[in-house]
């Protein structure tokens, strides 16, 4: 797939801003995608991408409903938490503002949810806390359990375990590695100057990177951290007896996640499963493919 050219870099859809309230008199808002008519299509990207992912993917089901890609805080064109540090840019953070976001512009029933990466693990906890809300979850390269190192491939353990080490901040925060080694190595396709570009705009300051490490260091290794397992462990443990249908769309070869992970998925009720040609940005690799079939899945749910 290597060789094939990237995918369009233009994005159509402008952004809509909502206030979220204030933290030490700096105006939290987050930015997002707002198009279309009907029951929401909620699209939650992962590290460190933005509302930019989907901006190929929408337009396949535009047409199905409410179509909302929101930008995680401190993320894309949303807002930066005031003095960020370690532990700022928690799951727990996001979660809160993400359900504080989703209930300010009416996102309360009938919902699909469609996640990428720590988008599931957002979605999943979303759903957990709102099963009547929620038609559908469609998710890609989720987090769906507690990992422990050995989950983790040889060829991203060493960078992880560095960035969660007593030298983090060098990595991701003066070099940057999670935009500029993690991103791209993640589209087999191919990212294009434009896209990269596009991606690499909220992080051009060393200051504004830390929700790309923080989110590095929010997967739950070996029990750390405790809160973060805990979430993810009670999310799994949802799943696994929920009657919502899920769409579980897999990459082929199969990407970052571990083996474990798709044998505890595939044991979910209710599940329908695709596999794309695609590496971990499965809507960068293959955004058609995964636009036909949420397509195809949206329409066959109550």
């Amino acid at each position: 797939m290597a060789d094939l050219a990237p995918v369009p870099a233009d994005d159509p859809f402008p952004r809509q801003r909502v206030r979220l309230g204030r933290e030490e008199d700096h105006e939290l808002e987050l930015a997002y995608v707002d198009v279309g008519h009907g029951d929401p299509i909620v699209f939650l990207h992962g590290n460190p991408t933005s509302s930019y992912l989907w901006r190929n993917v929408v337009p396949h089901v535009q047409q199905l409903g409410r179509c909302i890609a929101v930008d995680l805080i401190g993320m894309g064109e949303s807002s930066r938490l005031p003095h960020p540090g370690p532990g700022s840019y928690s799951f727990d953070r996001h979660a809160q503002l993400l359900a504080a976001f989703l209930e300010k512009i009416e996102v309360t029933g009938r919902v699909v949810l469609v996640g990428s990466e720590w988008g599931s693990a957002l979605a999943f906890d979303w759903a957990r806390s709102n099963p009547g809300a929620v038609r559908g979850i469609a998710f890609m390269e989720p987090v769906v359990q507690p990992v422990i190192w050995a989950d983790v491939p040889d060829d991203t353990k060493r960078l992880y375990q560095q960035l969660r080490g007593p030298d983090g901040e060098q990595y991701a925060l003066q070099g940057d590695v999670v935009v500029e080694e993690l991103l791209p190595a993640s589209v087999l396709r191919g990212l294009s100057a434009q896209a990269h570009d596009r991606y690499r705009r909220p992080f051009l300051d060393p200051a504004d990177r830390w929700p790309t490490l923080e989110w590095v260091r929010q997967l739950p290794v070996d029990h750390v951290p405790p809160g973060v397992h805990d979430v993810v462990d009670r999310a799994g443990q949802w799943l696994a007896h929920s009657p919502v249908p899920k769409l579980f769309v897999d990459t082929e070869p199969p990407a970052q996640r571990s083996y474990r992970m798709r044998r505890v998925v595939r044991r979910w009720p209710a599940l329908t499963e695709v596999a794309l040609p695609a590496g971990r940005l499965v809507a960068e690799d293959a955004p058609d493919a995964l636009g036909r079939a949420l397509a195809d899945w949206i329409p066959t749910l109550a």
